[in-house]
């Protein structure tokens, strides 16, 4: 999942280590010093920078071409740390800047060798004022209108510092000394917030200044920074001041709140912990009155004691039952307060959501404000109550404690699993601490014939977009989560539309790196995530292993190589096979079913090398097409002089879509591209030519195609074998899993993308489809549901293709050719040229009850969400010429 960075998350530790840097090198000089920063990539466009080392670095002054990098001391050091962390990658590196020089440019392509897309983060060593020391960079590139030149800039993102649990830990002992232990953390969030609020309008200001230097033609217009802007006003809330103040009073009174009680919580502890020591100090001096009221040592003793020994020996006398067992005791008074900080956090938590509530209910209407104010503040009162009970809780056992421990000598202490620290793997293992006299503990025993099996919650069966989603949600709303992907390709989840179309049109170097360029002309890779974001405590992925089995009772799945896992939810995204043609050569290195990334490896090698002269792909659908087409502007840009044929029974590509007179010009269209296209012609066989080492494509009128390699793309048999061994339902209809409204097959059993089953509500039948927006949006909503929603699966998914220059739409709903259908087209110019004749139009699917039920826009695109309003809307068309103006066709953009 690897995206293109948008903001920084610097770690504390990283702060300490570059003014550590600093001070040790260049605090005389006032000269800037250069590191690596390591972390990763979120896969939504963060980076977390959690680490980081110096870098020998020299630059002159004078002249700033003239700098010194050291590489050696750069790779060694980052070799000794892949050692320690191999999960920290480099993903760009820090200067003291102040600002950006004009060296960095190279700098940071030096550093792109190690990352796709290097950030540079400045960090103010010496800062002058209040705020976040950090400001992250990219580069990006920008292309000169009138001379058409590209150059690359350094353009800012957002950058924010947080800390994991051990850090804030650290960072707090480190300050103790400087801040005062009573304040909690709320109220340095609170600062922050302020210091966002005063970045915010400064950014609003600049935002206005250019906007005003636009209308004044000072600037040109930038349509990506219109279109930001346009972003963040369509998402600004429709607020008023009186519903916005009054919002931001309720928030900040429960805020302060909870910060009242983590106060007094921590002066319990402090407390607490004053209490243990006196207890200490008391029970040492009476030990000590004790030692010293006895009578002294016999001279007649057999060994005299060394002054070494008998001081030891004194020390171990007198050491106080308190201190014996006080850390005992101590740590289950922390687990108690720690189980009370975590209801605070939970009670906190729901406080939270009662109150966005409550202010999206403010937005509506006042009276749903009134509601919502009194319920937020039941559930304050709810809070309020909650820790003080926990607080009385924490106070008696503490007291309990103590009296016991005055009392009698502490014998065992029994920690229960719920008490033991989360973070302590040492405490999790020995939960029991036991006296010589006491009884063995027996060992546990289990009835569960699956006990000892690895445990993860979460597990999805798939390597595709369905499944990348379904994670992507389940981590984003289970923060405790540990997930297991099991898939059977070799390689992590990947998109599979630039299979056969993007990469096919990208540069060898782009294509050696399985990047390509979006519809924006934004560089992507075909990987949601880099690999070093699997294999963690949090997530982790089996490759080239199928699922052969499943006990849907015992919940454990069973791996082709006979390893169990077990799971508490479980997704299976399974996707689909090519459908395969059982013909003679079928077996041949030189014919390809094509599906996988390293069936596109393999293809692509094949047809750029210099023994290919002829390639053909069977098959006239989207994938077979698609490919056709991609394959032959790939050639002609290499200008490889290669012939490219496509074979199909059909009258034209994409039959089963396009109405039979636009399937007729779009087939037209490819052959026009330069494709010896073969439409009604059935495959008889595929033999080899054993004298040529050519094969030889049999079609049922008699004639042969002599070509060197074959492509066969004739369709898609959705992944249903699981079912054969388990009590899951197929459709024998349309094929895959037969899932409920919530894309639920079994309890705690649930299934998307291309395996589904699942009824459309606004067409009203049951459906599969196959296509990269369905499995996005039912893996999305699989991963919400495993986590505790219960939502329908109402949405409308897209699809689209681009075959030539001139042939490309994009479509919802059911656009099933054989319906009834409805054409709108854009008035034609007189001047017009053929391949203009459908320039751009809307294409109405009818069913029998005059309702439309599905839209393909040609030549035209972003249309769809009016397209799914007028298929939703169910409307029953009486006069055809209502939809002529149903969607516009003005104003299209690609």
């Amino acid at each position: 999942m690897s995206t293109f960075p948008n903001s920084t998350v610097v770690h504390p530790t990283v702060l300490l280590s570059v003014v550590d840097h600093y001070n040790r090198v260049a605090k005389d000089t006032n000269k800037r010093v250069v590191g690596a920063l390591l972390g990763a990539n979120n896969g939504k466009g963060v980076i977390d920078i959690s680490n980081c080392y110096g870098v020998p670095f020299e630059e002159d002054d004078s002249n700033p071409n003239i700098w010194f990098l050291d590489h050696n001391f750069h790779e060694n050091m980052f070799a000794m740390f892949k050692k320690i962390n191999a999960r920290e990658n480099v993903v760009g590196w820090y200067s003291t800047g102040p600002k950006i020089r004009p060296a960095d440019q190279d700098i940071n392509e030096l550093f792109r060798r190690y990352t796709p897309n290097p950030v540079l983060v400045i960090i103010d060593v010496q800062p002058k004022e209040l705020g976040i020391p950090t400001k992250s960079y990219v580069t990006v590139e920008e292309i000169n209108k009138e001379t058409s030149e590209s150059t690359m800039k350094f353009q800012h993102i957002p950058s924010s510092i947080d800390a994991v649990e051990a850090e804030e830990i650290c960072i707090e002992h480190l300050l103790r000394d400087v801040k005062d232990s009573s304040i909690s953390s709320l109220t340095n969030q609170l600062i922050d917030k302020k210091i966002s609020l005063k970045h915010l309008i400064n950014n609003l200001q600049e935002m206005t200044t250019y906007l005003d230097y636009v209308v004044q033609e000072k600037l040109p217009l930038n349509q990506q920074i219109i279109g930001f802007i346009q972003d963040i006003i369509n998402l600004s809330p429709n607020l008023n001041v009186n519903e916005l103040a009054k919002a931001f009073s309720v928030e900040m009174n429960d805020t302060v709140s909870v910060i009242y009680i983590s106060s007094m919580i921590r002066s319990i502890i402090a407390l607490h912990n004053l209490i243990l020591n006196k207890i200490s100090n008391r029970d040492a001096e009476k030990k000590a009155d004790i030692l010293s009221s006895l009578p002294a040592t016999p001279t007649t003793a057999p060994a005299a004691a060394t002054d070494k020994d008998t001081k030891e020996n004194k020390e171990k006398d007198t050491k106080p039952v308190s201190k014996m067992f006080g850390s005992v005791l101590r740590r289950n008074t922390f687990k108690v307060v720690q189980s009370t900080t975590n209801n605070i956090k939970s009670s906190t938590s729901l406080c939270n959501t009662i109150k966005q509530q409550q202010q999206r209910s403010y937005y509506q209407s006042s009276s749903s404000s009134s509601s919502s104010s009194s319920k937020s503040n039941n559930s304050f009162k709810w809070l309020l109550g909650a820790t003080t009970l926990a607080t009385s809780v924490l106070i008696g056992g503490t007291t309990l404690l103590d009296q016991q421990q005055a009392a009698t000598p502490v014998e065992a202490v029994q920690v229960t699993p719920d008490q033991q620290s989360t973070d302590s793997k040492e405490d999790e293992k020995t939960t029991t601490t036991t006296p010589n006299t006491a009884a063995p503990v027996k060992p546990k025993t289990s009835d569960d014939p699956f006990d000892g099996v690895e445990k993860f919650k979460y597990i999805i069966i798939g390597g595709g977009t369905a499944a990348y989603h379904a994670v992507d949600k389940i981590l984003e709303n289970d923060k405790g989560a540990n997930v297991l992907i099991i898939t059977k390709e070799g390689a992590v989840p990947y998109q599979r539309p630039p299979l056969s179309k993007n990469l096919w049109h990208a540069s060898e170097q782009d294509v050696a790196k399985l990047e390509f360029a979006d519809w924006s002309g934004k560089k992507e890779s075909i990987f949601f995530e880099p690999e070093s974001v699997y294999g963690n405590d949090v997530l982790q992925v089996i490759t080239k292993k199928k699922v052969v089995d499943l006990h849907v009772e015992g919940k454990v799945v069973l791996l082709n190589d006979g390893t169990l896992v077990s799971f508490e939810k479980l997704l299976i995204a399974t996707g689909g096979e090519p459908r395969k043609i059982n013909f003679s050569a079928k077996d041949d290195p030189n014919v390809t079913t094509y599906r996988t990334v390293e069936d596109f490896k393999q293809l692509y090698n094949r047809v750029h090398s210099d023994e290919v002269k002829h390639v053909t792909i069977i098959g006239g659908g989207f994938l077979g097409s698609e490919l056709t087409c991609s394959i032959n502007d790939s050639l002609k840009t290499a200008k490889k002089d290669i012939q490219v044929a496509q074979i199909f029974p059909e009258k034209g590509v994409l039959p089963l879509v396009l109405p039979q007179y636009l399937s007729d010009y779009a087939t037209e269209e490819v052959r026009k591209s330069g494709v010896d296209i073969k439409p009604g012609k059935s495959v008889k066989d595929v033999t080899k030519n054993t004298e040529t080492g050519k094969l030889q494509v049999k079609l049922d009128d008699g004639s042969v195609v002599d070509t060197d390699h074959v492509i066969v793309a004739v369709g898609l048999i959705p992944n249903a074998d699981i079912a054969k061994s388990t009590q899951l339902e197929v459709d024998t209809k349309n094929g895959g899993y037969l899932v409920n409204a919530e894309l639920m097959a079994r309890s705690n059993i649930y299934v998307a993308g291309d395996v589904a089953s699942f009824y459309d509500f606004s067409l009203g039948t049951r459906r599969r489809i196959e296509h990269h927006d369905h499995a996005r949006a039912t893996g999305e909503l699989a991963g919400k549901n495993m986590t505790g929603a219960a939502e329908p699966y109402t949405y409308q998914p897209f699809f689209w293709s681009d075959l030539t220059n001139h042939i490309g739409f994009e479509a919802t709903g059911n656009t099933d050719a054989s319906l009834r259908t409805f054409s709108v087209w854009d008035k034609q110019a007189e001047d017009a040229k053929d391949q203009d004749k459908y320039s751009k139009g809307n294409i109405y699917y009818i069913n029998d009850k005059d309702r439309v039920v599905g839209v393909l826009t040609f030549r035209h695109y972003g249309k769809m969400d009016k397209a799914r309003e007028l298929i939703q809307s169910a409307k029953t068309i009486t006069d055809l010429n209502d939809l002529q103006h149903a969607i516009s066709l003005e104003d299209a953009h690609h």
